[in-house]
């Protein structure tokens, strides 16, 4: 399994002895770890545990304290005293998916997640949900290491039957994903942009059923499109008459092949 977050190497570690908190489940180390890693790790796993309630299921996760604040917003301003969460130390989280909260809290620890299907692809659906989950947390370190996965994700060679090649890319359910969570001007609804127009196709537009399409990516990326346009040699061929001023290509013509334009003429 192929992970994102911070690099490991040489240091093995067991996992985290779990009868030093026998009441409560605490995620595992990795394997691989450095030296530095385990001192920071040792440093931030202290503090009072706070137990996070997730979906309608009401699965409970106990972190530490010092670990959920460290980097989210959300949770240093949850957390602090003069709110009930800070004084009773249970946040509930019933929008959310318990899967995506375990990921969360395993990279909290660890610094790295699997994010790799079963055919050893990308998971970029797993991706999109974890990267909206950091916006509402308001972690922007950990939405950077998303970030990181999916553009290290483009990366990787898909081989179809012929000669071709193409990249990795997110398709249409991922799209909706990153924009349903997140707001205009994201960084993430500018990365799917760029990774469609670097690497999209015609074939990846629904024609049939343009209202399937997602509005706001659709004029984003129609407006990258023109930003990064290029007006080559062949592009003047193939509109040679627009090019010169010659409208007729874009007149009705009847059955004989007559210019409907010249015919009115």
């Amino acid at each position: 399994m192929s992970y994102f977050g911070q690099p490991t190497n040489a240091y093995k570690a067991q996992s985290t002895p779990k009868a030093l908190f026998p009441e409560f489940q605490i995620p595992q180390v990795p394997e691989t770890l450095t030296w530095r890693h385990l001192q920071t790790f040792a440093a931030r796993a202290t503090g009072e545990i706070v137990e996070v309630v997730v979906g309608a299921e009401k699965r409970k996760f106990h972190v530490h304290d010092q670990i959920l604040r460290s980097g989210s917003a959300f949770f240093e301003g949850a957390l602090s005293k003069e709110w009930k969460e800070g004084q009773t130390r249970v946040v509930l989280l019933p929008d959310d998916g318990a899967s995506l909260v375990d990921r969360y809290v395993q990279w909290l620890y660890t610094g790295k997640v699997g994010v790799t299907l079963d055919t050893g692809r990308t998971d970029y659906a797993t991706l999109a949900g974890l990267y909206c989950l950091g916006e509402k947390l308001m972690h922007d370190s950990f939405q950077d290491r998303i970030i990181d996965a999916f553009v290290s994700g483009m990366r990787e060679p898909l081989k179809y039957a012929g000669p071709h090649t193409t990249s990795s890319c997110p398709f249409r359910d991922v799209v909706d994903e990153i924009y349903k969570g997140t707001p205009k001007g994201s960084p993430g609804r500018r990365l799917m942009v760029n990774m469609h127009v670097m690497q999209g196709t015609s074939l990846w537009i629904d024609v049939e059923h343009p209202e399937s399409v997602n509005h706001e990516f659709a004029v984003d990326l129609a407006f990258a499109m023109m930003q990064h346009r290029a007006v080559t040699a062949e592009t003047k061929t193939k509109h040679a008459e627009l090019n010169r001023g010659i409208p007729c290509s874009y007149h009705k013509h009847g059955k004989d092949g007559v210019c409907g334009g010249k015919a009115r003429s």
